[in-house]
């Protein structure tokens, strides 16, 4: 059968212009054969972009990061008017933060803080 190029809306994904990196038959109907045509011929394929629930799922997600920026500046500000010595220092000297040494308590708060950030920028895109 040969195509109507006046009717492209008729093609079918047996009479798709062949694309010679994809020379398999599909042998599924449904999603399969659907890939295949539009894989042949993209100008047909029109997919929605979920943009308005992007944005509100990046919304959801700067929340987030602002609570943790917000639970990280607490954190700073007590360990900067704190007695210990040690901890006066985290703000500016990360290798103290990091150190097992310190012990556990508030150290690892404001350490899991960074790492939960850490995470959750990458999923934020940055």
């Amino acid at each position: 059968m040969a195509t109507n190029l006046a009717h492209p809306h008729l093609f079918s994904a047996q009479q798709a212009p062949s694309n010679p990196v994809n020379h398999q038959k599909v042998n599924f109907e449904g999603y399969p054969e659907l890939a295949t045509f539009f894989s042949q011929c993209s100008r047909y394929l029109h997919l929605r972009r979920f943009s308005a629930l992007a944005i509100r799922l990046l919304l959801y997600r700067q929340h987030e990061l602002i609570e943790l920026e917000r639970k990280l500046e607490e954190l700073e500000h007590a360990n900067a008017h704190d007695s210990d010595p040690n901890k006066q220092l985290f703000s500016g000297d990360f290798t103290r933060l990091k150190a097992e040494a310190y012990g556990a308590g508030e150290y690892d708060t404001q350490k899991a803080v960074y790492e939960t950030l850490k995470s959750e920028m990458r999923e934020y895109g940055m």
